[in-house]
């Protein structure tokens, strides 16, 4: 269950929001090799993340889109849904870090991708988790 704090739900209702987003891109099954794209230049992220692991303002605008669980009981089909990022390879950062990882059997395919949520000027700690998938396929 996705759960806000004050300071979130405070920001999610002013008129003029500047929604900021963040997403971490996991190498390994531990989740502990992971790659941060942001919307902005100065979204939160979490203390300690090196900048080598981070590539900011890479997600391009509207450049997150999805459909969430479907449901068709007549053709006996489902879908937990699906997401699409677009994102700007930096400085070719993104691709430099795919491929150096490619180069030690490591890549992001069945691995997990995290998008959060903040707003302008808050902390980390105000971000919510708000999808989680499994990578299927990237190109």
């Amino acid at each position: 269950m996705k759960t806000n704090t004050v300071n979130n739900e405070t920001a999610a209702s002013q008129l003029q929001r500047k929604p900021h987003y963040a997403i971490s891109l996991s190498f390994d099954d531990t989740g502990t090799d992971l790659l941060w794209l942001t919307s902005h230049s100065n979204t939160a992220l979490p203390s300690g993340t090196l900048t080598a692991d981070i590539v900011r303002g890479s997600i391009m605008p509207k450049g997150i889109s999805g459909k969430t669980q479907t449901i068709k009981p007549a053709t006996a089909d489902s879908s937990i849904g699906s997401i699409t990022i677009r994102a700007q390879d930096v400085n070719g950062a993104i691709s430099t870090r795919i491929n150096t990882r490619l180069g030690t059997d490591l890549s992001l395919r069945k691995e997990q991708v995290k998008i959060y949520m903040g707003f302008e000027d808050l902390a980390w700690a105000d971000y919510a988790e708000v999808l989680t998938f499994i990578i299927e396929k990237n190109s």
